[in-house]
């Protein structure tokens, strides 16, 4: 693959990563108005807990997908200025 292709796929796959990480973020963020209306503290600091480690995963994902699809040419700078 050129340059170009491997930014455009590291792109999208990058943005699907995006959305999926805003979607499970939002999801667990919804629960924390019930949580505190019922006195779930202990839920209530596992989804906090959850919301924090939810970024390191979707990080640590991404860079597998990435790595798996795009191969050692996703790591050049040139393709991430481009992407």
């Amino acid at each position: 693959m050129t340059n170009s292709q491997v930014a455009d796929l590291a792109a999208c796959i990058t943005l699907e990563a995006f959305d999926a990480f805003n979607a499970d973020f939002r999801v667990i963020t919804r629960r924390a108005k019930q949580r505190y209306q019922e006195r779930d503290w202990s839920g209530g600091r596992l989804d906090a807990f959850t919301r924090l480690d939810l970024y390191e995963h979707a990080l640590d994902r991404i860079a597998e997908t990435l790595d798996c699809t795009c191969g050692p040419q996703v790591r050049e700078q040139p393709v991430w200025v481009s992407a």
